[in-house]
This record gives structure tokens, C-alpha cells and sequence, in this order.
């Protein structure tokens, strides 16, 4: 790959009091010769390596337009590898012609350079190159594992190396001797909140974390997950026993920060934590199973959350739709927070109303009388949830939309006949396409 070369000439100063007319006088006592043109090749663009654990391993070819092929023993040039680091400091990386370094550098993009030197002219040809330092776990994609027969908790990753490598890499959140084993994984959650910091969260039947990172914004790589790390210890303001097992973010369109969020528990109960609010809740509370903020459950809720995208309307104006099934009245309800100021007098953000059947282009009764089996959220541009339901031995899935403040029903897909739909255990929605896909175990092994 040849590279964009750029020329550092020495420039010599002549005596302003020269006159043009001295020309006149000039004897032609002047040596030309033919200029060395250094072309550089094979360098890439853009190197990708894991930080301080793989090497920068470059082997450029130099041609000279006058010596040819430029050898790295000859006394006619010299050669430099240099880096900026982060305080925007050139720093040398290797002064020979190869490059064969570890790369002892910070995550991200380092912008570095390859100089060659005429030492007869002093002349300095340079090759700019990028080198993309990655860790283990800076960049890809988290997998909450059970490993064993008694499901202990592992956190593993698909790291993202380059645009063409993506390796795995077991058990990389290291975790304090004090800190309980866990045990049958439920979910992995991700927040981006306003307050210039972010957060992971991993959850379990038994306990679940905030997962630390070496920075605000949960991008650089996992620290030691300690006991001071525990989910209901940073995000609730109440004292609860409960196990929580699932968490979804409710975003609004600016900037995809969150207005709200919903955590629900193994035992039934729903929090609501609502990130905009100044004199609202500022972290999870009472449960929001509820008639009334504050007082004890009423019934208990199914272990999903149907999520929407939040509305933005003016700086107080946003709103958060969820759906969200009460497992006693086998019913659907929602929270709505549409029209809360931030006091929220009626608090309406920490409580959940039953859903009424619409008067017209009703699908389906909201009051199913059926267990629900899973609750699947799409992409955010499309804000539909599908309900898939127990009925009897049949099972029907139900479309419902949250992109505005109402639960529109959308479609009721009834008795689906697809191949071995009713032993299906697993499922997912697509994020663009109106289809779901499930999965079922065929037999036991023996």
C-alpha cells in the first residue's frame, strides 16, 4: 500500500540586502544533481493490537529514486517510528527500519509516523499510520454464562480485536474473595445516564451488581467487582430483600439518554427509578405494583418489561411508557408517566395502573385471563411488544405499540402453528423485521 508522503526540506536564508540586479554578476558556480525521491510502502493504514499483551510488527519496503532498495544497514540513512501519547507528546516507538514493539500504549486510536532520513541532505520523508490499541475488555460484546450443573455465574466476552477478529475471552470480571458466588444468570443491563456516567449490570436469582469499569462511561476495561458494588446498594433508596432479575431502560430521542428506568424482582415487584427528576425519586423505591405510591404491592408482576422509546417535549414535558403483566389477575398494566412535572404530586411514576380494552379496534382483551410466557421489546423506532400467551395448550402472541402515550393494539396473532411453537423456552424479536424467533430443547441427553 503506498502512502501519502510528506517532504521536510531544509530552507536556507538569503541576505535581504541582495539585490535582484546581483544576479549580473552571477558565474554560474552552481552543482545540480538529480533531487532523491523516498517512497515508503507497506505500512497499513491502520494497525489493530491488543494493548500490552500483542507487538507492532512493521516491515516496510524504501525506495530510493537514486540508491534503489534502501537496506536497513545502510549508513546513508537512518530511520524512526514515532507516537503521540496522551498529552500530545511525540515519543519514540524504534529507530530501526522494522518496527517489532509491544504495544505499550493507552486504548484507542494512536496517530504514529515512520521518518526516514538522507543523512547526505538531511531531508526527511515521512509515512503516517494509525495504531488501534484494544484490551480483552474495552470493546464487543458481554455474555452472562452458567457454567455447571449448579449454574454459577460467569461473565465472558466477544472481543472485538479489529473489523475481522473477534475472539472469546472467558471469565473476565474478576471478582473480590468476599463477594458470594451467583448463581442461574438473567440478564445483562446497560444505562447511560445524565450525570457524565454510564453503567453495566449484571443479574441473577441470587444477586445482582453494577459492574465496574476503569471509567464513567462503562467503555474501558472491567475492574474487581467487590461487595461496595451490589445492584440494590447503589441504585435503591430503600431497603429491599427482593432479588432482582430483570432491568430496562426507558430512553428518550435526545442525545439517547434515559428518562427512566424499570427493575423487576423473582418475588413480583417493580421499581421505577426516574432519572430527569429533581424532586421526584432519584433512584428505585417502594414497588410500583401499586394503586397508590408508596403502599404495599397489591399483586405481583411477570419478570419482563415491555419498553418504549420516551418522548421529549420540552425540558420537564418527557414521558415513559412500560408494559408490564400482573401474574394474579393475569392481566396487562403500564406505566405512564406522561404529564408528571417533577414535584409529581399524584406520583404517577411510582405506580401502575390496569390497561382498559379500547373502544375501538380492539384485538384482544387486556384482562387475557392466560400465563404469559415472554414479553419481546423490538428496536425503539418501532416501539412494538409482543405478549406471547398460555392458553390452555395453544399459544397466541400479541402486538402491542408504545410509541406515544397510549398502549395501542396493534395485532393478535392467535393459536400459532409453527413447528414445535408450544415447547419453545427461548425467544427473540427481531429489531427490524416483524419476526420472532424461538428456540426449544429437542431431547434429553442421556
Amino acid at each position: 500500500m503506498k502512502k501519502t508522503i510528506f517532504k521536510l526540506m531544509p530552507v536556507v536564508g538569503l541576505c535581504a540586502a541582495m539585490s535582484l540586479t546581483s544576479c549580473s554578476d552571477d558565474k554560474g558556480n552552481y552543482t545540480y544533481s538529480d533531487a532523491n525521491i523516498i517512497t515508503i510502502e507497506n505500512i497499513p493504514a491502520l494497525t489493530s493490537v491488543l494493548a500490552n499483551a500483542e507487538y507492532v510488527d512493521l516491515k516496510p519496503v524504501v525506495t530510493s529514486s537514486i540508491d534503489g532498495d534502501v537496506k536497513a544497514d545502510d549508513s546513508n540513512y537512518s530511520f524512526a517510528y514515532m507516537r503521540k501519547d496522551s498529552d500530545g507528546k511525540w515519543v519514540k516507538l524504534g529507530d530501526q527500519k522494522d518496527l517489532y514493539v509491544l504495544a505499550e500504549m493507552n486504548a484507542g486510536t494512536n496517530n504514529c509516523y515512520f521518518a526516514v532520513t538522507d543523512n547526505r541532505t538531511g531531508v526527511q520523508t515521512i509515512c503516517p499510520f494509525d495504531v488501534r490499541a484494544t484490551t480483552i475488555t474495552s470493546e464487543g460484546w458481554l455474555v452472562l454464562c452458567n457454567e455447571g450443573q449448579d449454574e454459577k455465574v460467569r461473565m465472558d466476552m466477544l472481543s472485538q480485536i479489529s473489523l475481522d477478529r473477534i475472539m472469546p475471552a472467558y471469565n473476565v470480571l474478576p471478582m473480590a474473595e468476599d463477594v458470594p458466588a451467583m448463581h442461574h444468570a438473567t440478564k445483562i443491563g446497560y444505562v447511560r445516564t445524565y450525570g457524565g456516567f454510564s453503567n453495566i449490570f449484571m443479574f441473577s436469582s441470587t444477586d445482582s451488581y453494577v459492574v465496574p469499569t476503569a471509567d464513567a462511561y462503562a467503555y474501558g476495561e472491567l475492574g474487581k467487582l467487590t461487595l461496595a458494588d451490589e445492584f440494590k446498594a447503589n441504585q435503591f433508596i430503600t431497603k429491599s430483600n427482593d432479588h432482582i432479575v430483570n432491568h430496562v431502560t426507558l430512553a428518550y430521542q435526545a442525545m439517547g439518554r434515559p428518562n427512566a428506568a424499570i427493575c423487576v424482582s423473582s418475588e413480583g415487584n417493580a421499581y421505577a427509578y426516574n432519572y430527569k427528576s429533581t424532586n421526584m425519586s432519584a433512584a428505585f423505591e417502594y414497588p410500583i405494583n401499586t394503586s397508590t405510591r408508596g403502599e404495599a404491592p397489591e399483586y405481583k408482576v411477570a419478570p419482563y418489561v415491555g419498553a418504549t422509546e420516551l418522548r421529549f417535549d420540552g425540558l420537564n414535558g418527557g414521558y415513559a411508557c412500560a408494559l408490564l403483566y400482573d401474574v394474579d389477575n393475569k392481566r396487562f398494566i403500564g406505566l405512564n408517566s406522561k404529564g408528571a412535572a417533577n414535584d409529581d404530586p399524584a406520583g404517577i411514576t411510582q405506580k401502575c395502573a390496569p390497561l382498559a380494552d379500547p373502544a375501538e379496534g380492539k384485538k384482544f382483551s387486556f384482562q387475557t385471563g392466560m400465563d404469559l410466557v415472554c414479553m419481546l421489546n423490538t428496536a425503539q423506532s418501532s416501539g412494538t411488544v409482543y405478549s406471547i400467551m398460555q392458553d390452555g395448550n395453544k399459544r397466541h402472541v400479541y402486538a402491542v405499540s408504545l410509541l406515544t402515550d397510549e398502549f395501542k393494539q396493534l395485532d393478535a396473532f392467535m393459536d400459532i402453528q409453527a413447528p414445535d411453537f408450544d415447547k419453545a423456552t427461548c425467544f427473540a424479536a427481531s429489531s427490524q423485521y416483524a419476526v420472532i424467533y424461538y428456540a426449544y430443547l429437542l431431547a434429553e441427553l442421556i
